[in-house]
C-alpha cells in the first residue's frame, strides 16, 4: 500500500490499494471466488490494485478463476 494511504486505512472507503497482484497475497482469493459462484453472485467487483502489471495479472487470473 502506498504510504499515504496507510493512515486512511479503515476509515474510508477504497483505501485497500494492493501493490501486488490478486493471488500473490496470503488471502485465497480463488476459494472466494469459488465461494461467490456456488452462491450464485453476478455482480460487479473492483480491482483495487496499484500498477498496470498488476493490475493485468489480477485480470488474467480473476478471468481463469471464473472459468
Amino acid at each position: 500500500m502506498p504510504e499515504e494511504w496507510i493512515e486512511k486505512r479503515g476509515k474510508e472507503f477504497g483505501c485497500g490499494m494492493a501493490t501486488i497482484p490478486l493471488g500473490d497475497g496470503v488471502i485465497d482469493i480463488p476459494a472466494i471466488v469459488d465461494e461467490l459462484k456456488s452462491v450464485g453472485f453476478d455482480g460487479a467487483t473492483t480491482l483495487e490494485i496499484a500498477g498496470e502489471e498488476n493490475v493485468k495479472t489480477s485480470i488474467e487470473r480473476l478471468r481463469g478463476w471464473m472459468g
